[in-house]
């Protein structure tokens, strides 16, 4: 029998069925096409403790693999928003240890040890983490979890902050990561993490935003659900426009951090739109099913065009398997992140090519599948030169 990933409740509800799909960061060589693994993505809803959650989980090992290619260096709302850290900087001396989990290319760490900061360090399982050649960014080339916590404390200590920018929903064991990071936090330490908001990916039809390295989707209820459970308390929230609607949220242990009215707003506000009730989640499914029709018959007033994707983030994945949209209707996808250049798109196995060839080549529609960056990427391509029609996605537009 089927249990929630957290509270082992089988009080579980079906949300929305996404079919077969392979891994949405594996891009691939051409000579990896022909040996591609698909996996089920099906979401579910626990009716106890509120959690949106994949029914089946997929082992990290399987998905952060050498084919795993994000680098958040590329990412320019993540540059933007490392911002936020100047809310809790009075709080913490600059040899106090700082621990980023998740640390990726070492953005985050750059940005710290550019304010001054001297005792960070990084943990992150990804073939993006093992190739960072500068010697100052030290990076624990692992998973995050209550053995790798015990590890860290007994060479450096306790931590003062740990980060963690998207990877409460990307770990495949959440239960033995909130415990690490339990005991590795210090008594009046601070836990910092950001997630994607179920909020908007519901209210803005982001369902192009659930895959398989995303195991979970929070709301501010289910997160303190959650972090109940392993003694820490949110005390403060905040949303965010990171990947089109994220949750930020400072945690400690209980009763060492007062709570601020953040915490209330945005709890009142998923009651009063009705975030865990089987109506809106059942809604959610229908307008997923309405979006998909509504980008297919786009994209058909354009099929006598040349059309190409712009950007291939892990959510194009998703949303071009769900749809069906191959290479014969985009005839290739276009990147500035070197690691997904020349390779080809999971499922669909588009061409992957450096963005300069859109300007040269000047195709007559570019579809922007990077849509939390549209505003950004619209101006690249007109400052740029692009003469073209530029199309957004389906489902996306009501933010």
């Amino acid at each position: 029998m089927r249990s929630c990933q957290v509270c082992s409740s089988n009080k579980l509800f079906d949300v929305l069925d996404l079919g077969m799909q392979p891994p949405s960061d594996a891009f691939l060589t051409k000579e990896q096409v022909e040996n591609e693994i698909l996996y089920p993505l099906n979401v579910i809803f626990c009716e106890d403790c509120k959690l949106v959650q994949l029914e089946k989980i997929i082992d990290s090992k399987k998905l952060f693999t050498d084919n795993f290619v994000y680098s958040s260096s590329t990412n320019k709302q993540f540059i933007d928003n490392l911002e936020f850290f100047c809310k809790i900087e009075n709080e913490i001396d600059k040899n106090e240890l700082i621990l980023d989990i998740g640390s990726n290319d070492g953005s985050f760490l750059k940005f710290l040890m550019n304010r001054g900061y001297k005792n960070v360090i990084g943990i992150d399982p990804s073939n993006t983490s093992s190739n960072i050649n500068d010697e100052q960014i030290r990076t624990i080339i692992d998973f995050f979890n209550e053995k790798t916590a015990e590890q860290i404390k007994e060479k450096f200590g306790k931590c003062k902050v740990i980060t963690g920018f998207n990877v409460l929903a990307h770990t495949d064991n959440i239960m033995s990561f909130l415990s690490g990071i339990s005991k590795i936090l210090s008594d009046n330490g601070i836990f910092i993490t950001e997630s994607h908001y179920l909020f908007d990916l519901i209210n803005k039809v982001q369902y192009d935003e659930i895959y398989h390295e995303h195991a979970r989707y929070y709301s501010l209820t289910s997160l303190m659900n959650l972090f109940n459970i392993f003694n820490l308390e949110i005390f403060s929230a905040k949303r965010t426009n990171n990947q089109g609607g994220s949750i930020l949220v400072f945690a400690g242990k209980k009763e060492n951090k007062k709570k601020d009215r953040s915490v209330l707003k945005l709890l009142a506000l998923e009651e009063q739109y009705g975030l865990h009730t089987k109506k809106v989640l059942s809604n959610f499914s229908k307008n997923v099913e309405l979006s998909r029709t509504q980008t297919i018959q786009t994209l058909e007033k354009y099929e006598d065009f040349r059309i190409v994707g712009i950007g291939a983030p892990a959510k194009s994945t998703t949303f071009l398997n769900y749809c069906n949209i191959d290479s014969s209707i985009l005839d290739y996808l276009t990147e500035i992140n070197k690691y997904k250049i020349g390779k080809f798109t999971p499922g669909t196995h588009i061409k992957i090519n450096d963005e300069i060839q859109i300007f040269e080549e000047q195709p007559e529609c570019a579809v922007i599948l990077s849509w939390n960056l549209e505003k950004y990427i619209t101006k690249n391509l007109k400052d740029r030169g692009y003469k073209g029609i530029i199309l957004k996605l389906i489902g996306h537009n009501n933010e």
